[in-house]
């Protein structure tokens, strides 16, 4: 992901639905790049769900399970998603949720309701939806009146209203991104439903909780914890077993191929079969840099002229691998032109290294102002300041042609 410091880059991210919760996405997932950054950062969130959601549960029946708070945690686990934003969408719902669980005044709660649902919205949609399910719940369990049920009617129906009013003054978008936000998943890929039945194990548990603290499921103490505790290894082992994202090979060798690790590719695809065409280009072109692959390619299955170039990449993963590997063997204006669609075409998250390509090819090429604007948008990243203006320095075309790595690249223009 690209997080610019710059005022505009905050203010244009105001300005679509959930765009704060992408600003905070992004930001955070500059720790990534630390050992442990991403680990240290993901726990502290979920720890906060788990939190917020114990609070919320608290306001039932005053001494919740601590079992069923971390229960809905265990889908993230199962179910990864491609960035850090459902998680943070998850954590803006449950934090008003339990925020509006402590407002006794009922009026005020009342009001209180709908500005925690319109903040919601326009900073984390669709946290609203969620949030609202959790309202109604609360409302109709912990209430008493008629005046319950018309409340978490109201809530659901302004959950639902909000975002057709908002696409139609405050936004120009199509439905689905009014509702669902283009920041929650990547638009290239339809919406996953693991997202739909991760927002909904919320009011679930709520729901089996209260309805278990009415007439127990199970009254025996220690029957109960046999069963919370068989429940609990059940979502470790499930979690453990569940199939892995079938692209976190390819997203390993991509990672060597940008560190110039070849070996590792080679060594990995050794201990493990190639699982798919992404990983098995990145290995025969770490087989090429190697010198191996006279010996070795046909010991990992081949497919033709796919296993080597990349068919008509449309994906963001395609026009990445695309791109470096034109680099790679010397294929300038290919590279140049992979890494320009994939920075055209990004509906979401621009990727730095498919413009830190653009900077390279463009100096190679002796095209310095297109270069210098790149060179510019990076300087305003913190994790590529330091390189963009190293580069800064080679918009002047004497540098440029004495620089090693130019000269060497501009032998495959001739």
């Amino acid at each position: 992901m690209m997080f610019l410091t710059t005022g505009d880059y905050f203010f244009n991210k105001l300005a679509e639905p959930g765009g704060l919760n992408e600003y905070l996405t992004e930001f955070i997932t500059l720790s990534f790049v630390y050992p442990f950054g991403a680990a240290l950062s993901i726990s502290v969130i979920l720890g906060s769900i788990c939190a917020c959601f114990y609070l919320y549960l608290k306001s039932f029946h005053g001494k919740p399970s601590m079992f069923l708070s971390i229960l809905p945690a265990f889908l993230f686990w199962i179910y990864p998603q491609e960035s850090i934003a459902s998680l943070l969408c998850t954590l803006v719902a449950l934090s008003f949720a339990a925020i509006y669980t402590r407002l006794k005044t009922a009026t005020f709660r009342y009001l209180s309701g709908f500005v925690f649902l319109t903040l919601t919205y326009f900073f984390a949609a669709p946290a609203n939806l969620l949030l609202a399910l959790l309202i109604g719940l609360y409302e109709c369990c912990t209430q008493k009146g008629n005046i319950r049920f018309a409340v978490t009617g109201i809530a659901i129906a302004y959950s639902g209203i909000l975002p057709l009013v908002a696409m139609r003054t405050c936004y120009v978008i199509p439905m689905q991104e009014a509702f669902l936000s283009k920041h929650l998943y990547h638009p290239e890929f339809p919406f996953p439903i693991s997202l739909l039945w991760i927002g909904l194990s919320f009011p679930i548990v709520t729901l089996v909780a209260y309805l278990n603290e009415k007439k127990p499921f199970i009254k025996n103490a220690n029957l109960k914890f046999v069963v919370a505790s068989l429940c609990l290894l059940g979502g470790i082992i499930a979690g453990i077993l569940y199939k892995k994202d079938p692209l976190e090979q390819a997203y390993r060798y991509d990672y060597y191929a940008r560190q110039n690790k070849w070996e590792e590719i080679v060594t990995h695809a050794k201990e493990h079969s190639v699982h798919d065409m992404d990983a098995l280009v990145y290995l025969n072109l770490a087989l090429s840099h190697t010198g191996e692959f006279i010996d070795k390619f046909l010991q990992f299955p081949q497919f033709g002229e796919a296993s080597f170039i990349p068919q008509d990449p449309r994906s963001r993963m395609g026009l990445i691998q695309a791109s470096e590997v034109a680099w790679q063997v010397g294929q300038i204006n290919a590279s140049q032109r992979f890494a320009f669609v994939g920075v055209l075409s990004s509906e979401r998250c621009v990727q730095p290294r498919l413009m830190k390509r653009l900077v390279e090819t463009y100096l190679i090429s002796g095209e310095y102002r297109a270069a210098e604007k790149y060179i510019k948008l990076l300087e305003s990243t913190p994790h590529y300041r330091d390189w963009a203006t190293q580069q800064r320095a080679l918009l002047d075309p004497e540098v440029c042609s004495s620089t090693k790595w130019v000269a060497q690249k501009r032998k495959f223009l001739l």
